[in-house]
């Protein structure tokens, strides 16, 4: 979100720099993700394992189940989960309120993303 914000003063409203700005940062990604790939080893070492040892049995969905919920860790990390992803859900519920109604002045430029920039100032003067 910095990223854009700071690049959005350069580019301004210019669709055909923010494909080329996005382009370049989507090859950057794609170019380091295959890199990462590339010079990720796995790394398995097999101490202590007989040759005679039986495998061990899977357990089934149920028993799976079973066990983690009646674990209270577990249950205080579902929590926690649950607490991060609804925070994360009310700021950027925000954010774009945020941008609407704050940001959204003659200085900056407009902020309506479903309103075409010249229908903006229409638009106002029906509401």
């Amino acid at each position: 979100m910095v990223f854009l914000m700071l690049v959005s003063f350069a580019l301004k409203e210019n669709q055909h720099l923010w494909f080329l700005t996005m382009l370049a940062v989507a090859i950057f990604s794609a170019l380091t993700i295959y890199l990462q790939f590339l010079f990720t080893r796995e790394r398995v070492t097999e101490e202590g394992r007989a040759d005679t040892e039986t495998p061990a049995k899977s357990a089934t969905l149920g028993e799976q189940l079973k066990a983690v919920t009646g674990d209270r860790m577990w249950w205080i990390v579902m929590a926690f989960y649950m607490l991060f992803q609804w925070s994360g859900a009310m700021k950027n519920g925000s954010m774009s309120y945020f941008c609407k109604w704050v940001l959204d002045n003659t200085f900056f430029g407009t902020a309506d993303a479903w309103v075409p920039p010249r229908a903006c100032s229409a638009s106002w003067a029906l509401s």
